[in-house]
């Protein structure tokens, strides 16, 4: 442990320290809960639109069995590789507390 002074000028020192490191800290836990009830909140929207893509999924794989039964699998190659690749995506973010949350649409 270092020497320090016992002095009134190092007590108060100290002191303005120690309340330094509590604001600090208050602020962190703040920061802390923030990003945990944006977590939650997106955990939220996530788990209401797995169900959908799920069923989505679902529904174009029969359809895609299906047209591989109906016109064969080197027209649906054919087909799929003709067909527009791209998937439009936006990408925003939020600023939470100094932290940079993405957020991720896709464009219509």
């Amino acid at each position: 442990m270092k020497n320090t002074s016992v002095t009134r000028m190092e007590l108060l020192a100290h002191k303005e320290q120690i309340s330094l490191a509590r604001q600090g800290r208050e602020l962190l836990e703040q920061k802390r809960t923030a990003l945990m009830k944006e977590l939650m909140r997106i955990a939220d929207t996530v788990m209401e639109h797995s169900d959908a893509l799920q069923h989505a999924a679902d529904k174009a794989r029969r359809a895609l069995v299906r047209a591989e039964a109906i016109a064969g699998t080197e027209a649906i190659k054919s087909a799929a590789l003709a067909s527009r690749a791209v998937f439009p995506l936006q990408v925003t973010t939020t600023n939470i507390m100094g932290v940079k949350v993405p957020h991720i649409e896709q464009k219509r």
